[in-house]
């Protein structure tokens, strides 16, 4: 499994170069790592090595974040359309409010946090890069947290965050599924394991809770897998470049990949499996 550690090294030298290169192109993207996508099918990706670039529906670019962003690897957006960001190299969650983007008064201090999600009870899921995986209330409470985790790779179904989970004992390494299960009223939370993969080396994860069906990245063998809802994993797609991070458009039926180390974003249709966009 790629850690986020690792890319960045991977990326800090070639993002150098590329800036450099840019000129009066300084707005393109830049190692994105996350995507999240709104109820209106606007698109939000953060850039390591810059800000929260957000297109409209038909792939126009509208805006960039920059606000209180530091290192981005992941940005979430709430039910109210408020953007929520992770700042890996700020080790803090900030917010955005819906529309305007300008930064609220929540910032949320964590460690290197890697990725970030929130629920439909506006819970806010945060994996930190220490392999603490929290839940904090909409205020910013912490609510619920898992440690000693393993993880980058977290999915949201519900009321279920599921995620995967390296096992460094076994050789070659498995990654057993799990299940990190929040009963948001009850603040109670616990593990619920699934079956061990050998198969592929999850890197990002997305849900669909209408299906149950999640879609995963692995970007070492530069594949994006399907897990339908009975545990079955296949390989979907093959993208033009190493996957990262992924998010689902159920509106328009589309499925967005980043893809780091080529500076582009792919757009798929989730019935044809081709690409229908790129942005870059």
């Amino acid at each position: 499994m790629t850690s986020l550690r690792t890319l960045i090294g991977r990326l800090s030298i070639a993002a150098t170069l590329f800036a450099a290169s840019l000129g009066a192109h300084a707005q393109n993207l830049n190692s994105p790592l996350g995507v999240a996508v709104d109820a209106s099918s606007n698109i939000y990706v953060a850039n390591l090595f810059g800000g929260i670039t957000v297109y409209g529906p038909n792939f126009s670019k509208k805006t960039v974040i920059s606000q209180g962003v530091n290192a981005p690897a992941s940005v979430a957006i709430g039910a109210d359309g408020t953007v929520y960001v992770a700042n890996n190299g700020g080790n803090s969650i900030t917010e955005y409010s819906a529309g305007t983007f300008a930064q609220e008064s929540l910032t949320i201090p964590v460690s290197q946090p890697t990725q970030i999600l929130v629920g439909a009870y506006g819970e806010i899921y945060v994996v930190q890069a220490n392999g603490t995986v929290s839940m904090f209330d909409p205020i910013g409470d912490v609510r619920s947290e898992i440690t000693s985790i393993d993880t980058e790779t977290l999915a949201l179904n519900q009321k279920i965050a599921q995620f995967y989970v390296a096992n460094p004992g076994s050789n070659p390494p498995a990654f057993e599924y799990e299940a990190f299960t929040i009963d948001v009223a009850a603040n109670v939370s616990g593990f619920e394991a699934g079956a061990p993969y050998t198969n592929f080396l999850p890197t990002r994860a997305a849900a669909n809770p209408k299906t149950g069906v999640t879609w995963i990245t692995d970007f070492t063998n530069v594949h994006v897998l399907q897990e339908n809802a009975v545990g079955n994993v296949v390989v979907k797609i093959t993208p033009a470049s190493a996957p990262y991070g992924i998010a689902l458009d159920t509106n328009k039926q589309r499925l967005l990949v980043t893809e780091p180390e080529a500076n582009q974003v792919e757009v798929f249709s989730l019935s044809t499996l081709k690409r229908v966009g790129l942005l870059k």
